[in-house]
């Protein structure tokens, strides 16, 4: 160890490793709030009257409510998971209890419970399986759809053949 380095630990300045690894650990935190902060706004613009609330401020205690290992390890769970936090309150603000400002009020506290609540390791794997869960059943019919139009597109064909083929048996059979 370089006496500089050791005078560094002496001040109580860290290394320029560990430095570095609190600044890259702060910008993981800010680009996955500023994600879903961007996330939430598109959603406050859709729902009238909740601008005044300042939900952008909440993102923070949504964010800190997960282990930081979540937060700082670019794991896609902490995105899932809020965005289903906030396509929850998307909803539920939609509900006609919620249209006068104590009921936008109830809701808001309600959500600021739910969002700063720790969150373990079990709820989250839980949470995120329930999400891709409805993901892969929302693909299913999607791809269920698509085969019904597909099997829908080639009975049409086949139907168009079958006319195609009796118009030309009748012409035949005229001449």
């Amino acid at each position: 160890m370089s006496v500089f380095k050791a005078l560094g630990w002496l001040l109580g300045v860290p290394p320029a490793e560990q430095r570095q690894y609190s600044k890259n650990q702060r910008e993981d935190y800010e680009n996955t709030r500023n994600k879903l902060v961007s996330k939430l706004e598109k959603f406050v613009k859709e729902l009238p009257g909740f601008e005044s609330f300042r939900l952008d401020l909440y993102i923070s205690d949504l964010v800190n409510s997960f282990p930081k290992k979540y937060v700082f390890s670019g794991s896609t769970y902490i995105e899932k998971i809020a965005y289903k936090y906030i396509d929850d309150l998307v909803s539920e603000a939609k509900k006609p209890q919620y249209k006068g400002d104590s009921g936008k009020y109830y809701l808001i506290e309600k959500w600021k419970v739910k969002i700063k609540r720790k969150k373990t390791d079990d709820e989250i794997l839980k949470i995120a399986e329930e999400i891709d869960q409805e993901m892969l059943n929302q693909k299913k019919s999607e791809i269920d759809k698509i085969e019904m139009l597909e099997k829908e597109k080639r009975i049409l064909e086949l139907e168009k053949q079958i006319r195609d083929l009796k118009n030309s048996n009748n012409r035949e059979r005229q001449r």
